[in-house]
């Protein structure tokens, strides 16, 4: 009825205690553990590291049961107090070089989120550091899940500068801090008439922190709320990092991209905040001192794990060699492989698109990003191009749980030639002076039929479908709309050859509603076939 979880990417060593606070003689067998896999729970899919990442474990007594990480272990029945519904547990990581914690009662009546704490091996002997504080020769009563007690000598002087104790912590002079949350369910087997509570209590890093963002490597720093002691780690993209010596209750955390990039203001988080998932702060990310701020989230997402994300991107597809920029003012937004951390408020505020040229004449185009789908013509030194961008949702399994939104930049015409065949494409736009009528059906003629000349003038002028139309050999569909096209042009595509395309639509910048293009193709060996 009572299982530890190893939630740590550390190996964990586990002891059982009697309700006298001595360590269990009895011999652990291998059995009472197994891989959280085989019930279901998978370890996190991105990489995960710690400071203890790779330690080789320390030997230990039959009486100490090694739990792998992602492992599940059950309290053998020796171990089981209050009608077998809690067992007193002591732990340690195994690599660490530290002591086994105080011994905590865990049960369904534990508190939801406690603490236990390892002193530094060389401090104190691992029998001295085992035993409770007793009473009568018994040990002392704690609160629910509570320690019940701890060492205090000094600290030792190899400890880490960053680890600092808010007030009230369990042990001063501990190097390494877990955590363990409980969660209790009845199950209605063996005997469905008198259902059985099962407790898993997993053992958890003291903090936890995920690099949610998708490109570039993540500065960030943590310490006690409203102290100095900053405690840095740098997280490649998509992982998840273990802190195992932070015990403060409450944190302010601060972030920055990889290199000289400045530091983000502070956010402060409550210990209530770090416990539940759904708190939240906004942090502004800049590439340098003179950048515009790109919109990043810390958030808390239950047992001392925050997670650090961008809920909209911009991806840049726009087939440009020196790439779109984004910007906003005089200061660029963090980029970094052709995805773009927007502003905070994107939605409602313009951004301006700047290409880059040759002659470092940039051009722009200034759009207030859609929340689904646009397109926009840009003057550019080479004409008028046509662009659509695109939102979509990522999936929050790529994205470690986080909500982000992608907006694509793309071309509006790519083409494609998936046949095994040269094809010669012509493509023209067309002229302004055509109704949206005529246009609508000349569009549907091209991309369905080929129909000969005089009939499709003919179904045009008195409004008949061209399809089925006889008339005149060789007059076909392309030949005819070449009187009402500018700007013709004829692309050859090798087979499986993708290309962009953009039509000068010969139309001011901006006015995109109106824009109409016709494509017509052939195969480029048969010249007396015609065109589509």
């Amino acid at each position: 009825p009572l299982r530890l979880h190893n939630q740590t990417d550390v190996a964990m060593q586990v002891r059982f205690h009697g309700d006298d606070g001595e360590v269990l003689k009895a011999a652990l067998p291998a059995s009472l553990a197994c891989d959280g896999a085989l019930l279901g729970r998978t370890p996190p899919a991105c990489e995960v590291s710690s400071e203890y990442s790779g330690a080789a474990e320390e030997a230990c007594d039959e009486n100490v049961l090694t739990l792998k990480p992602n492992g599940f272990c059950a309290a053998p029945p020796s171990a089981l107090l209050r009608q077998g519904q809690q067992a007193i547990v002591s732990v340690r990581l195994a690599g660490a070089g530290v002591a086994f914690s105080q011994p905590a009662a865990l049960g369904p009546d534990s508190a939801e989120l406690g603490l236990l704490s390892c002193m530094d091996a060389s401090a104190a002997s691992d029998d001295a550091h085992g035993q409770p504080l007793a009473v009568a020769g018994r040990p002392r009563r704690a609160s629910k899940g509570s320690l019940f007690g701890c060492m205090s000598s000094a600290r030792q002087a190899d400890q880490p500068t960053s680890v600092k104790n808010g007030s009230g912590s369990a042990c001063h002079s501990a190097r390494v801090h877990l955590r363990y949350q409980t969660c209790s369910w009845a199950a209605s087997l063996p005997n469905p008439s008198s259902p059985t509570t099962v407790t898993t209590v997993a053992l958890i890093p003291s903090l936890v922190l995920v690099n949610a963002l998708p490109f570039g490597s993540l500065d960030l720093r943590c310490a006690p709320h409203g102290r100095d002691d900053w405690h840095e780690v740098r997280l490649s993209t998509h992982t998840m990092h273990n802190l195992f010596d932070f015990a403060a209750a409450e944190l302010d955390i601060s972030v920055r991209l990889e290199g000289t990039a400045p530091w983000s203001s502070s956010k402060h988080f409550s210990k209530s905040e770090l416990a539940k998932s759904g708190a939240n702060h906004r942090l502004d990310l800049r590439n340098s001192a003179e950048g515009a701020p790109g919109c990043s989230v810390a958030e808390a997402i239950g047992a001392y794990q925050l997670r650090i994300s961008c809920p909209v991107l911009l991806s840049d597809r726009s087939g440009v060699d020196e790439g779109v920029r984004v910007r906003i003012g005089s200061g660029g937004l963090p980029e970094h492989g052709g995805l773009t951390m927007l502003q905070k408020d994107c939605f409602e505020t313009s951004c301006d698109l700047v290409m880059p040229a040759a002659d470092d004449k940039h051009t722009s185009h200034s759009l207030r990003v859609p929340p689904d789908f646009c397109h926009f013509s840009w003057k550019t030194p080479a004409g008028i191009q046509s662009y659509c961008l695109q939102s979509e949702t990522i999936a929050p399994s790529g994205m470690l749980g986080a909500q982000c939104t992608l907006l694509t930049l793309r071309p509006r015409l790519i083409v494609t030639n998936s046949s095994p065949r040269q094809i010669e494409l012509r493509l023209a736009t067309v002229q302004d002076g055509f109704s949206a009528q005529m246009s609508d059906k000349i569009s549907g003629c091209l991309s369905t039929v080929a129909a000969p000349l005089s009939k499709l003038k003919g179904g045009l002028q008195h409004g008949r479908s061209p399809r089925g139309a006889e008339g005149a050999e060789g007059e076909t569909a392309g030949i005819a709309l070449s009187s009402h096209l500018v700007g013709s042009t004829v692309l050859r595509f090798e087979p499986g050859e993708s290309r962009t395309v953009h039509i000068d639509l010969g139309h001011s910048e901006g006015k995109s509603d109106s824009e109409k293009a016709a494509l017509c193709f052939r195969p480029a060996d048969d010249l007396y076939g015609g065109w589509s």
